[in-house]
């Protein structure tokens, strides 16, 4: 497994109580939070096992979901929630 691996692990700790929040202000956005940050592990997790070939393309698929994720963050803020 990758050294981010759990990393990617913690994050989900760490964000839990702000994904709280966002899911009691926004019910939709919270889940997709949550889908966000579970399919980036999983796909980490799924990367590490791959041959040499495939990892950079799962990688850089995934870049695009955590930065989605985080850009899914400041949403709530700009509809003043």
């Amino acid at each position: 497994m990758l050294d981010i691996y759990p990393f990617i692990l913690e994050t989900i700790v760490l964000i839990r109580p702000l994904a709280e929040q966002i899911y009691r202000a926004d019910s939709d956005l919270g889940r997709q939070l949550h889908r966000a940050q579970s399919s980036i592990a999983l796909n980490v997790a799924e990367g590490c096992s791959a041959v040499a070939a495939t990892k950079r393309r799962v990688f850089t698929l995934r870049w695009g979901q955590r930065v989605k994720l985080w850009r899914a963050w400041r949403l709530p803020l700009r509809w003043g929630r």
